[in-house]
């Protein structure tokens, strides 16, 4: 009862000089003294042999056991085992720590998220033996059965490097190990890491849901990937009453690399070089790629100030840098209980924004671009212009090709973009020491709402900012 080891009792406990207590322990199980062979019970004994199996630590100082147990004849004339020595379940024969200790081990790496050498240090193991309890605890959450998952994550893993192998036959180099690694979550439970397979592409994905039961594939309502092609293949073609969702991570991400590329873009376009520490844009690279709300007013005040007066590339920047802030207006809603017509308004202002700028990395054209893909139910101009041509005869295919003169490029008609205002938007005029940050916790100025910069109130501040007309 003191050490809760079945089978073994405290005969008595000493302390060593260096504090270290020593624990005599003897056998208490009757049943320890039946062959492990046969199951025959022995009655004459051969000798006694002594030894010291680590256990979990107990207490600030040392524990140290010390078994006592005994060697027996085994009587059975048929049994081809001749002596054996006393073992309980804790602690069976031949081994040097407890089964207890071994589970701890593994379940320190397995569900505490610890090293190997981090758990060996702590409970004086080896490496081989605690990476060999973690294969073992492995094994058993592999073999147990999967638990219903209604949100299911998929994202690579890197590992390693890539390894090669030349085949004998063909000479030719053939991958052994692939560095990317693919995981499979409980995104929206508990159950964590459900699974790994090596490599990242759309068939590694479809062989290891072939592996899970079809009824377990049918309750998984959605998927959350980053913005993968063979991930998105793979689902549709595996889980095709799935719906396909992006995490929140991966669509900002995407908007500050749209907004390195715009300034690199900018700058090399105007500047007709490369970036320098004395350009106003790449001073600023840095905060404009962190949130609204993680910035100091004053911090905010020197960036847009220094923007501002950079002129055209700071415009641009300024623009793009808006379009990712609106983005992360219609993210926040998630999860918070918000309306539909309050998330639809900020989809329409977002949408809006990136197709009024004039800005290809923001503007949704006919491809989509990298922010923001195109709104299908604005119809393209090259389709009107063909609707247009359906009276034409047939025959017009089969006759000669004749030259054709380049021709000017139609302006894009006014009525498909009827629930835009006219002109791009620009950011609002100069910050002055007056007044508050503009745009302080996602949330849009009424002034600057519609396009015009006059003079208006922050929703949540409630700063005003000077406008570039006396009388706006």
């Amino acid at each position: 009862m003191l050490l809760d080891l079945d089978g073994l009792a405290v005969e008595k406990v000493e302390r060593l000089a260096d504090g270290t207590r020593r624990v005599y322990l003897t056998t208490a199980d009757e049943a320890a003294r039946a062959c492990p062979s046969c199951g025959v019970f022995a009655v004459h004994v051969k000798g006694f042999v002594q030894t010291r199996p680590r256990d979990l630590p107990y207490g600030e100082r040392g524990l140290e056991l010390v078994w006592r147990k005994r060697r027996w004849y085994c009587t059975e004339p048929a049994c081809p085992r001749r002596t054996f020595t006393e073992q309980v379940r804790q602690v069976p024969a031949g081994a040097r720590i407890t089964e207890r200790l071994r589970s701890a081990a593994g379940r320190r790496v397995c569900d505490a998220g610890s090293t190997v050498v981090q758990a060996a240090r702590d409970l004086g193991l080896s490496w081989p033996t605690v990476m060999h309890a973690f294969r073992t605890a492995g094994q058993e959450v592999s073999a147990a059965a999967l638990e219903p998952v209604d949100v299911l994550g998929i994202d690579e893993t890197r590992r390693g490097r890539m390894q090669w192998r030349q085949n004998p036959e063909s000479g030719r180099w053939e991958p052994v190990a692939d560095r990317w690694h693919t995981g499979f979550v409980d995104a929206f439970g508990v159950q964590g890491l459900l699974g790994q397979v090596e490599g990242r592409a759309p068939s590694d994905v479809l062989a290891w849901l072939a592996t899970t039961p079809l009824a377990w594939r049918r309750q998984i309502r959605y998927v959350a990937i980053d913005m993968s092609a063979g991930y998105r293949a793979a689902i549709r073609t595996g889980l095709p009453h799935a719906q396909v969702v992006v995490d929140h991570f991966h669509v900002v991400q995407l908007a500050n690399k749209m907004l390195n590329i715009v300034r690199r873009r900018t700058t090399a376009a105007l500047r007709g070089r490369r970036g320098r520490a004395a350009d106003p844009e790449w001073k600023a690279r840095r905060r404009l790629l962190r949130n609204r709300e993680d910035l100091t007013d004053a911090q905010f005040t020197t960036m847009w100030n220094a923007l501002i007066d950079a002129g055209t590339i700071g415009m641009t920047l300024l623009t793009a840098w808006i379009a990712k802030e609106r983005l992360r207006d219609l993210l926040a809603c998630a999860r918070t209980g918000v309306g539909r017509h309050r998330i639809g308004h900020l989809r329409f202002k977002f949408l809006t924004w990136c197709a009024d700028s004039e800005i290809p990395e923001v503007r949704p054209g006919r491809h989509g671009g990298p922010l923001v893909a195109r709104d299908r139910r604005i119809p393209r101009h090259r389709t009107q212009q063909r609707q247009k041509r359906r009276h034409q005869p047939c025959d017009q295919a089969c006759r000669p090709r004749r030259p054709r003169l380049p021709q000017p490029r139609q302006p894009t008609p006014t009525h498909t973009l009827r629930h835009h205002p006219p002109g791009p938007r620009t950011p609002p005029p100069r910050l002055t020491s007056k007044t508050r940050c503009w745009y302080p916790f996602g949330r849009m100025p009424t002034g600057f709402s519609d396009g015009c910069p006059r003079v208006g109130k922050c929703v949540r501040v409630g700063m005003v900012f000077r406008s570039a007309v006396p009388d706006a």
